[in-house]
């Protein structure tokens, strides 16, 4: 059974992916339906990052509250006129899934999160449970992740060392308009994968989701990558 801090982290997360599940309604369940580090594929050596709001920005926000439909997929993003500065965030690591009391106590200056795992090949790093709670907070939180990695802090941790290239790993559903969010951060699409509600409507054992998700129309999930030399440094 999941943690009470894992059963956090993937709410927040659902509530992330809660906008484009009821925009474009292709998903018929949430992002997570499990444990989080099942449904996201992530193994012993990933890694979960919170961007997270000053605790002297936090007003007016409105409790957190999962997403039941598209009327309430937005009620807890930051907007004007309490939008942080970009030069006052932070960034929060967890290490591992078990720091409970953390989250609980600053869930409300949480306006981003992001995981990173095993890309599977020498020098990869995939993507996922990236969400974003306020413009441009999602550009700052993957800038900083990919730094994070290709400029020698967690190397070693994702990729056995210090390889010349590290390559980052996206998969992005094209109807959810994600494509052209990516090219903006330098990422480019490899190939695409179609799936066909007539022919199947569950995906089981496929890294992108989580096992047995149901969707209702066809779609195409785009794989897009980004090359960073090693010891590039973090920037914005």
């Amino acid at each position: 059974m999941p943690s009470a801090f894992a059963e956090t982290l993937a709410a927040i997360v659902n509530k992330g992916y809660a906008k484009v599940k009821f925009t474009h309604e292709i998903f018929a369940g949430s992002r997570i339906l499990g444990h989080i580090t099942d449904d996201a594929h992530m193994g012993p050596s990933s890694m979960f990052a919170l961007l997270l709001i000053p605790l002297s920005d936090v007003r007016d926000r409105l409790p957190f509250v999962s997403s039941t439909s598209k009327a309430d997929m937005d009620n807890w993003d930051v907007t004007q006129p309490f939008q942080y500065a970009l030069k006052d965030i932070q960034i929060h690591i967890l290490g591992s899934l078990a720091n409970l009391q953390f989250l609980s106590e600053n869930i409300s200056r949480v306006v981003g999160t992001i995981g990173l795992k095993d890309g599977g090949e020498a020098g990869m790093v995939e993507i996922t449970a990236f969400t974003s709670f306020q413009k441009a907070a999602g550009k700052v939180l993957m800038k900083i992740s990919e730094g994070m990695v290709a400029s020698g802090y967690y190397a070693e941790q994702f990729c056995g060392g210090d390889p010349k290239i590290i390559r980052f790993r996206v998969s992005a559903v094209v109807e959810h308009m994600l494509v052209p969010y990516y090219n903006k951060l330098g990422y480019m699409v490899n190939y695409i994968q179609n799936f066909t509600a007539a022919t199947t409507n569950t995906i089981t054992n496929h890294t992108g989701f989580a096992q047995d998700t149901l969707f209702r129309k066809d779609f195409s999930l785009a794989f897009m990558s980004k090359e960073v030399r090693y010891g590039t440094p973090a920037h914005l």
